[in-house]
């Protein structure tokens, strides 16, 4: 069964009552109290993998559990960078584990409230700290009291701690994750998801998709308020096409009316052409047949051939 952080807190303070002869006050370094405590769990370093800066995870852990419970707890201290010991009380807790009850247990301070139990100074540590020395821990804030809803679009989503424990190597993180079909679907019903060594990729894709999907959702509302304040005028209807203008020449109609007046011989200009239909000749009165050659002017009516060699001498 893999380590996890909370069982590096006992080996801790076992190593710590043990480098320091259960003396409260007595510095040891950092590095001699992780290897001490990584020989009592019987592991090296590289037994938990690294996080994600490279480290290795079990330094990390011991680092975190003497900052975040041991030192929180009034368990140990550090009076200078890398230098850790134990106070009276962490000497009381080692003495314990270490089956070695101290001559003379250090007094404990009368307190109104109910003393925790040591398995609740030991609590498990959920937060990475630096392996060398970590901040000191700052005052959760005050509650924010819920703001009032507004109309607005948004999501507030929040999806816990984002760890990755599959492998520090991107490229390699990057070539499980092409393979894995249901990434960026984190759910917390999910004991697969739970169990998952990419989740912390695959709930910050789904942050990343929802905020996405939160900035579209709200950009059409805009788009839709816009609309409803300062309507659209409706387009004008596209006018109607013009008729195209008729035909300015002669229909075969018109030629058979001005063939068919009688008007007074000219000189006009005579075109050779063949009669569209029986028509009678102006010169001689006869009917030139239909397709027949004979000569029109307009104004002038048609004449056979003859009948326009004859009258013009051509």
């Amino acid at each position: 069964m893999p380590l996890k952080s909370r069982d590096f807190r006992e080996p801790l303070l076992q190593a710590l009552g043990t480098l320091t002869g259960l003396q409260a006050g007595t510095s040891v370094r950092f590095q001699d109290a992780a290897d001490k405590t990584l020989k009592i769990l019987g592991i090296d370093e590289d037994a938990c993998g690294q996080d994600r800066q490279g480290r290795s995870q079990a330094r990390v852990w011991i680092n975190a559990v003497f900052n975040k419970k041991l030192r929180k707890n009034g368990l140990a201290d550090s009076p200078s960078k890398g230098q850790w010991t134990l106070t009276d009380a962490g000497v009381t807790a080692a003495s314990v584990l270490l089956g070695t009850p101290t001559s003379a247990p250090a007094p404990v301070a009368e307190d109104p409230e109910p003393e925790p139990s040591f398995d609740d100074l030991l609590d498990e540590v959920t937060e990475e700290t630096d392996e060398q020395e970590a901040p000191e821990p700052v005052p959760a804030p005050a509650p924010t009291p819920a703001p009032a809803p507004v109309s607005e679009a948004g999501v507030c989503f929040w999806p816990g701690a984002q760890e990755n424990t599959y492998n520090p190597d991107p490229y390699i993180r990057g070539l499980a994750v092409e393979s894995t079909k249901c990434f960026g679907e984190w759910s917390n019903r999910s004991d697969v998801c739970k169990e998952c060594p990419l989740s912390g990729a695959c709930k910050a894709k789904m942050v990343i998709s929802l905020s996405a999907l939160a900035a579209q959702i709200e950009a059409e509302e805009e788009e839709a308020r816009r609309r409803a304040l300062n309507p659209e005028p409706e387009p004008e209807p596209e006018p109607e096409p013009e008729p195209e203008p008729e035909d300015d020449g002669l229909e075969i109609e018109d030629v058979l009316n001005l063939i068919e007046e009688e008007p007074a011989p000219s000189t006009g200009n005579w075109t050779l052409v063949d009669a569209p239909a029986d028509t009678k000749c102006s010169e001689c009165g006869n009917v030139i047949p239909r397709n027949e050659a004979g000569y029109w002017s307009a104004g002038n009516g048609m004449l056979h051939t003859a009948c326009y060699k004859k009258r013009y001498g051509k």
